[in-house]
């Protein structure tokens, strides 16, 4: 290329520039009349760099958030989860859906799991009874009590903490979840324990199966904000039909980040524990769950890990540490690491597995929360609570032959897979 030429080529390249922003201008005015006309009048604009996309904020409950492409002027609706493109020329809605999954990172979920809750969150949109989160997931060899597979998870229907129970549901192929004929949800519940006043609730479960027993068991917290109580407790079954009256395993008076995201196993005769206390994770250990050693720090690469909520499975004599790093209780942000241990103290350094896109569309677009994982038919199963722009709360999946190359579950996939 002759140097003459230089200066004609990038005079060239700024008036296509311009024009294209004359054109993403157009658009966005033809946007707000159009809006305008359909009585959609507090809105506020954010225009994606990357993909070309002006997203803008509604205030109608009913309507999440609404996108025009800057190439075509299609607007589009996402209604309570569902999707719809609008053409402003014909006033009408398309019957083809954009896709969502272009611009989100390979290993996030697109969709949610639709698992039962006992709570309907009273709104229209499709996970109307599916807002749930914290999950905890094991697996057998063989079916037990008619399943493979078994998710203890907590209802949190747009963070409301007063639904926050315990509950559990089955599975044959770890995607596709029930609640089995023979039991009740929630399996407990704040308002049944004697003491339960407004300031109660119970949170971050955990399921375990126990070897020596034969039995399985469901850890939960149990917390009172007025007495600054925490209490880890604990349930058992030998058919998830029956269970035992709730045993408080051990307390903590006078602060509320001691016991925080259990994950228990029962390993080489003894229980052992990982918890989240002032942000750091520490491991414990008791012979009968009740009288506990006194809690030390784990490390990554030698060092102490912070996390908001962690959890710990042991699969083929390793143990696997998913850590939900996070600064904030409310459930926006935050990552998803994991790191590997043949002690389940020392662990190798983390790694990155996910985050919250930040896009305001995807269902973890606000925020990722405590993961939980096995090894299925697809290799790894990840399991991970996710918060919508809507405050939504739900449980998405991603599965790969490793941790390193995962992907989300898209739609069109849960539906295939069910057929």
């Amino acid at each position: 290329m002759k140097p003459k030429n230089r200066p004609v080529l990038m005079a060239v390249g700024l008036v296509l520039l311009f024009l294209s922003f004359l054109a993403f201008q157009k658009n966005a005015d033809r946007l707000v009349r159009q809006l305008s006309e359909l009585n959609y009048l507090n809105f506020s604009f954010l225009q994606s760099e990357t993909t070309k996309t002006l997203f803008v904020k509604l205030s109608p409950t009913e309507i999440d958030q609404t996108a025009v492409q800057s190439a075509t002027g299609l607007i589009t609706l996402f209604t309570a989860g569902m999707t719809k493109i609008f053409n402003p020329n014909r006033k009408r809605l398309l019957s083809t859906p954009i896709r969502l999954t272009d611009n989100e990172p390979q290993p996030n979920s697109k969709t949610f799991l639709p698992i039962p809750t006992p709570y309907d969150d009273r709104t229209n949109w499709p996970g109307k009874t599916h807002q749930a989160t914290h999950p905890s997931v094991i697996q057998f060899d063989h079916e037990w009590n008619g399943y493979k597979y078994w998710m203890a998870f907590t209802p949190y229907p747009y963070g409301n903490d007063k639904k926050e129970n315990p509950s559990l549901v089955a599975s044959q192929d770890g995607i596709h979840w029930v609640v089995p004929a023979n039991i009740s949800n929630p399996i407990v519940s704040a308002a049944l324990i004697s003491s339960y006043v407004f300031d109660n609730y119970l949170s971050d479960c955990h399921l375990l199966y126990n070897d020596h027993t034969k039995e399985m068991e469901l850890w939960y917290r149990y917390v009172s904000n007025r007495k600054n109580d925490e209490i880890i407790c604990r349930v058992k079954t030998k058919d998830a039909a029956r269970w035992s009256a709730p045993e408080k395993m051990l307390s903590d008076a006078g602060n509320l980040l001691q016991y925080v995201s259990p994950s228990v196993l029962y390993d080489e005769n003894k229980y052992k524990m990982w918890i989240m206390r002032d942000w750091s994770i520490y491991y414990l250990e008791s012979l009968d769950g009740k009288i506990w050693s006194e809690a030390s720090s784990i490390y990554a690469a030698g060092k102490p890990i912070h996390s908001w909520h962690p959890h710990i499975s042991k699969i083929g004599g390793i143990y696997y540490l998913l850590n939900n790093d996070n600064d904030t209780n409310t459930g926006a942000g935050g990552n998803i690491y994991y790191s590997t241990s043949t002690d389940g103290i020392n662990f190798s350094p983390e790694k990155l597995i996910l985050g919250y896109t930040g896009n305001g569309i995807s269902y973890d677009s606000t925020g990722v929360y405590r993961a939980s994982m096995i090894s299925g038919e697809k290799g790894f199963y990840l399991y991970y609570g996710q918060v919508s722009s809507s405050y939504q709360w739900t449980i998405g999946l991603a599965t790969g032959p490793t941790l390193d190359t995962l992907n989300g579950i898209t739609e069109a996939e849960l539906k295939k897979s069910k057929g």
